[in-house]
């Protein structure tokens, strides 16, 4: 998508394939988007987004509802706002450092975040951080959030302070 979609009221996107969303191109007042691969360089905002496999986000996207990703590499420091953001896979950064702020929900990772040549900088969540018994932060900057659940490994190559208020 090269030119905007949305502006009142847009149904259901569904993308078999791969969704490119281009600068210029935003996404704005969706039902739901889906797609099986996506490269997202400008913002979405909908109900809910589904990508199922590898996610490029480059951007920012807000939800009234949830958000999952497989495969994720962040290109530049992302804003995610929806009530949960789930990442099936892996999480990493394009060059590294890239930070991930869920700022009105919770997040879960299921996947490896941070791995080698790709750390993460600092991930913050709104409400809860969880890290599931498949999932890992490896490499990352600090961790924040209101709480946290913490089955899977947090540290194994190299993170920064972990603050959770409640």
């Amino acid at each position: 998508l090269s030119g905007a979609v949305g502006g009142t009221d847009v149904g259901n996107i569904a993308i078999t394939n791969g969704l490119v969303v281009n600068s210029g191109g935003a996404i704005s007042n969706a039902d739901a988007v889906s797609a099986g691969t996506a490269t997202i360089n400008d913002t979405i905002g909908a109900n809910s987004v589904a990508i199922t496999g590898t996610s490029g986000l480059g951007a920012n996207v807000t939800t009234s509802g949830t958000q999952s990703y497989g495969a994720t590499t962040l290109t530049g420091n992302r804003v995610l706002a929806g009530s949960g953001v789930t990442f099936t896979s892996t999480v990493g950064g394009a060059t590294g450092g890239e930070s991930l702020t869920v700022n009105t929900g919770s997040v879960e990772f299921q996947g490896a975040v941070g791995t080698a040549g790709t750390a993460l900088g600092d991930i913050s969540a709104a409400t809860s951080l969880t890290v599931t018994a498949a999932g890992s932060i490896v490499n990352a900057g600090n961790l924040s959030a209101a709480s946290a659940a913490l089955s899977g490994a947090v540290g194994g190559t190299d993170v920064g302070n972990i603050a959770i208020t409640n």
